[in-house]
């Protein structure tokens, strides 16, 4: 099997090999995956290495390498990050874009472009790489700034921290330690929430009475033991499930 690098600022995984079918994730410049197959029209059947999440993507918007090694190298910290090609032409990339040595090969970075090792977890940088994504649209599938589904900005927060999950949130919760109540929760704990016992939403505590997650957009609300309060409408929109600890 060969491996390839994503060398666009974002391509689309479909369910299927054509540009109709629903897109169900994301790869983010810099981020690698596994070919299983080249399929017609163009479309390569990968596995995203950080996750392990299967789909179809356009092979001219990967690059062959020569090796396999998973997404684990620096990354860009700037909302949106200019990235300058062999050729001239820039392109702006979305924060979370990886940085290794293939890519570099190829693209420039501007000597002020942000790039981080992973950050300490704490409330400080937790209110910082949030507030990137405040007022994101909702978007299936997406998994930056530029738009997100709630397990993907959920995923992309915690990858700043060096902390990899599972893409989708049904399988975000069965990671982490639970924590028994609002009461007990510390800023960066995962909440899940279900619908007739089956998860739905997942979104990331700030303390133990506000709540940041994507619906509709990026945004705070209130949360209480019973889930999410809408702070727009005063109604309630998510049913708590569990509460867990990702980072101890």
């Amino acid at each position: 099997m060969s491996h390839a690098v994503c060398i666009v600022p974002i391509a689309p995984v479909r369910k299927r090999p054509t540009h109709e079918a629903e897109m169900t994730t994301q790869l983010v410049f810099g981020e690698t995956c596994t070919i299983l197959a080249e399929t017609e029209k163009g479309f390569f059947h990968v596995l995203c290495d950080l996750d392990g999440y299967e789909g179809f993507c356009m092979g001219n918007q990967l690059l062959i390498l020569d090796e396999n090694w998973h997404d684990d190298h620096p990354y860009l910290g700037g909302w949106s990050n200019t990235i300058i090609a062999k050729d001239g032409t820039r392109m702006q990339v979305p924060f979370g874009a990886s940085i290794p040595p293939q890519i570099s090969a190829l693209f420039l970075l501007p000597s002020q472009t942000p790039v981080s090792n992973g950050l300490e977890f704490n409330r400080q940088n937790l209110e910082m790489v949030t507030s990137l994504f405040l007022n994101t649209p909702y978007l299936w599938g997406g998994r930056t700034v530029f738009g997100a589904d709630c397990s993907g900005f959920v995923q992309m927060v915690m990858k700043a921290f060096r902390v990899y999950l599972p893409r989708d949130a049904s399988q975000q919760a069965l990671t982490g330690i639970v924590i028994d109540s609002l009461a007990e929760a510390q800023p960066g704990d995962l909440a899940f929430f279900d619908v007739d016992g089956k998860i739905v939403h997942v979104g990331i505590l700030m303390d133990s009475d506000t709540i940041i997650h994507a619906y509709g957009k990026v945004r705070k609300d209130r949360i209480d033991e019973a889930g999410i309060i809408n702070s727009d409408k005063g109604e309630r929109t998510h049913h708590l499930s569990s509460i867990k600890r990702i980072v101890a």
